[in-house]
């Protein structure tokens, strides 16, 4: 969980170490060194992803903490104290104060001061409680006068006790609170201020795939459904993990932090739910409703058991989000099933995942996510899936895929592997003129692979792969011949299951008749996904139908750019419009801020 607050006020405190082994500064345990401190952040980070706080000293960037003691600030001392634990709870801590005190000295990074924090009280617990927090203190202007990391540890020492009022920043689509999030993970890059959220979605159990999510009610594409945190990052163990963490098996560290920190948590109740692999009985499992993925405060108290090491392991194993040989856990996304073509997105800023719909959905629909790159050939996708037990999808494009024979799933990777991404990007730079005459005769080559001829025009991301280039490469080598580069665009959601009513086509108009006033176009859903690739073919194809004067069909294409934009940057209209100004296309096309409706 994410959460944002405010610090009130701080007071000077006795200097303490991480062992509270105060009397003897020369201990090999004690942290007092830069690389000491920041080595034991990263540690902790990596292995407590549930506890990072993120703190704004004040909205200003002039901002300061005020040098008042706690006692004698009176907007923190009428505010309920909470303890850490009690941050786990989904729940906006409203008149609320978290007084902390820090257990090493501060660290300084990118302008962020990063402190290690416990409960003020939690050496009088009983029994001891360990809990801890990362909090990560933005826009706190030091005076400048001595180096950062000096000026940071000398205000923000060992044992400095610190207010932080109403530490949680609730999460409402409808409110705008979205867009603030979004805005501000773009200023500061770092990790979102927002609590997890669950939207119109439902627990279902499917036919034959077990349990899924569906959504409650009708919904149109970009609709907010999930926010989830990822719970321990997976990473494969490097040379400095094993050092660090005395480890010999590479894959065991990140399945270590998700034991270790959260099968004896709080969550335990959640990642006891997920799916642990084939049970080898008919028994089903028992039913698991939503309130299993919420932490409330009774769960605070509960005692927690250990699941055993074998479980865990196979959880991690069927629930981890991520590649590149790393992930983590998502509690309630890991509920969603797999389809090759998606229905929802997956969109990650930092460590928390935000989940939307990417076409229109009707109420007690099932939602899809993809599990492994769309881009794979069928046999490479039916490879990717064996980690996660699935031997058979029933999406549209395995159906498809299926009556196509090896050997041309086979031609297909040795073609595209021939073409090159990097080789082609070097010839548009370079202005080759045969550039598009060398990326049709590959297009061709892959059209001759299908059994069925008709295809590759049908739904086929692997034709993408290839067609999508089309559009820059003809206008980069052809930009006094937009009706190519259109057609290409065409094609290229052609292939994306994204074919358009091509009627508009016929409508011309003068730059004297073009209306800027807002329109509502309505036009039919696809059952496709708008993927994020889709951003840029629309705007090119806007672009090239406003050149030839196809401006109805430009306006069209125009409103799929934005919507798309919407779906997978969750951007203000003026962020598309600053995003789409670097294409170097017509500026014109961005005075089109019409109203879609896909029916």
């Amino acid at each position: 969980m994410i959460l944002a607050g405010k610090i009130v006020g701080h007071i000077a405190a006795s200097p303490i170490t991480i062992n509270n082994n105060n009397n003897n500064n020369n201990n090999n345990n004690n942290i007092d060194t830069d690389r000491q401190i920041l080595q034991l952040l990263n540690k902790f980070k990596d292995e407590t992803k549930n506890c990072l706080l993120n703190v704004f000293a004040q909205p200003s960037l002039k901002s300061r903490l005020t040098d008042e003691m706690l006692q004698s600030n009176q907007e923190s001392f009428e505010l309920e104290p909470i303890n850490i634990r009690d941050l786990l709870v989904d729940t906006k801590h409203t008149g609320r104060v978290l007084v902390v005190r820090t257990i090493i000295k501060a660290y300084n990074a990118d302008n962020t001061i990063h402190l290690l924090v416990e409960d003020q009280n939690a050496d009088t617990y009983e029994p001891v409680d360990t809990s801890a927090l990362l909090v990560t203190l933005h826009n706190y202007v030091l005076p400048g006068r001595l180096s950062i990391q000096l000026e940071t540890s000398s205000i923000f020492h060992f044992g400095i006790i610190l207010a932080i009022m109403e530490p949680l920043s609730k999460l409402n689509p409808d409110d705008g609170s979205l867009q603030a999030i979004m805005e501000d993970f773009d200023k500061h890059q770092k990790e979102t201020d927002c609590s997890e959220y669950i939207g119109p979605v439902k627990i279902i159990q499917t036919e034959k795939m077990g349990r899924g999510l569906a959504v409650t009610e009708d919904l149109k594409p970009g609709t907010l459904l999930i926010v989830s945190r990822q719970r321990s990052l997976t990473t494969k163990a490097t040379k400095e993990d094993h050092d660090k963490h005395d480890i010999l098996d590479e894959d065991i560290l990140g399945e270590a932090n998700l034991f270790n920190n959260h099968f004896d948590s709080p969550i335990s109740k959640a990642i006891s739910k997920l799916y642990s692999g084939p049970t080898g009985t008919d028994k089903p499992l028992p039913p698991t409703t939503l309130d299993d993925f919420k932490i409330s405060e009774a769960d605070l108290c509960k005692p927690y058991t250990h699941r055993g090491d074998d479980l865990c392991q196979r959880i991690t194993k069927y629930n981890s989000f991520g590649d590149m040989g790393s992930g983590g856990i998502l509690l309630l996304p890991s509920l969603i099933n797999h389809s090759c073509v998606g229905n929802v997105a997956t969109v990650f800023y930092g460590d928390t995942a935000f989940i939307f719909s990417t076409t229109n959905l009707k109420a007690n629909q099932e939602i899809f996510i993809n599990y492994v790159d769309r881009y794979l050939s069928y046999p490479k996708r039916m490879k990717a899936l064996e980690r996660y037990d699935i031997t058979m999808c029933p999406c549209q494009l395995c159906e498809l895929d299926r009556q196509e024979t090896t050997q041309s799933f086979q031609q297909r990777d040795q073609l595209i592997d021939q073409f090159g991404t990097n080789k082609f990007f070097e010839n548009v730079q370079n202005n080759r003129l045969n550039l598009v005459s060398e990326t049709e005769n590959i297009v061709t080559l892959l059209k001759a692979t299908f059994k069925n001829k008709t295809r590759a025009s049908i739904l086929s991301y692997e034709m993408f792969q290839i067609i999508g280039f089309l559009p820059t490469a003809c206008n980069k080598v052809y930009p006094r011949f937009p009706e190519k580069a259109l057609q290409a665009c065409l094609d290229s959601l052609a292939t994306l299951g994204l074919s358009m009513d091509q009627s508009d086509l016929k409508r011309k108009l003068t730059p004297g008749e073009i209306s800027y006033q807002a329109i509502t176009i309505r036009m039919p859903c696809p059952r496709a996904p708008f993927i994020f690739d889709c951003i840029d073919i629309y705007h090119q194809l806007a672009h090239h139908c406003f050149q030839v004067g196809y401006i109805p069909f430009a306006r069209k294409a125009m409103a799929l750019a934005r919507l798309c934009c919407v779906i997978h940057k969750q951007q203000s209209i003026q962020d598309q419009n600053n995003y789409f100004a670097q294409k170097q296309f017509y500026n014109q096309l961005l005075s089109f801020n019409d109203n879609l409706e896909l029916i």
